[in-house]
């Protein structure tokens, strides 16, 4: 069972079990030669870190996607979220995302149904140049989430979010015109206790592997 924060709008009650701050590992598609058209990708392990927070009616979700690097084996595919950061340090900052959800629509769960809301989703940041707007659907502690205004060049955007075993999983998968759906990132994320949030990178939106800001906790780290 889990606690509802006092005061939170009845509308967010359906996304209760996001809220929070949240740290874990995937693995990410990212293109071989950023310059290039070929279109080619190759995989790569990513440490992330998301944070959800109550705002009126509304949640407003910050994103921080980083390069990943083994410390000495790579984790295991099948390693849980608190494992495979274990086995990573964070390399270069890849990019912030900022992220607004409006609920359109909520209702809480009753014996019948799962609590469920609709979202219009925009998101500014990440890998894209420009705003993307969403759209989202809940059911429980599972969230389907597509654009249908893709960023060019892309045809279709899509995401999809559920609670496992007390841990976030989510990824996304995008299309090109006359191509199959690829993946493009995927997550495990474990909760972080109340008070720990995601690290602060103000005004960054995207930065190219290798120029990577310091921030004031990296800072602090390295004086540990």
């Amino acid at each position: 069972m889990m606690d509802l924060p006092l005061g939170l709008a009845k509308e967010l009650i359906p996304l209760a079990w996001l809220l929070g701050s949240w740290r874990g590992w995937g693995t990410a598609h990212l293109p071989k030669d950023p310059k290039s058209e070929s279109g080619e990708r190759e995989e790569c392990f990513i440490w992330q870190e998301t944070t959800f927070r109550a705002a009126g009616t509304s949640v407003q979700q910050v994103t921080l996607t980083w390069l990943a690097e083994p410390e000495s084996d790579a984790p295991d595919m099948q390693a849980d979220a608190a494992t495979g950061i274990s086995q990573l340090r964070r390399g270069a900052l890849l990019w912030r995302e900022d992220t607004s959800w409006q609920v359109t629509a909520s209702a809480v769960a009753d014996s019948e149904q799962e609590a469920r809301s609709r979202c219009c989703l925009t998101s500014s940041g990440g890998p894209y140049t420009q705003e993307v707007s969403w759209e989202a659907v809940s059911m429980g502690p599972r969230i389907m989430i597509s654009s249908r205004h893709a960023p060019a060049p892309l045809e279709q955007l899509s995401r999809m979010m559920g609670l496992v075993s007390s841990e976030l999983f989510w990824a996304q998968d995008s299309v090109l015109p006359g191509k199959d759906a690829e993946s493009d990132f995927s997550a495990r994320l474990l909760r972080l206790p109340e008070g720990e949030g995601t690290i602060a990178a103000p005004g960054v939106t995207s930065l190219p592997a290798g120029e990577c800001k310091e921030t004031p906790d990296d800072k602090r780290e390295a004086g540990a």
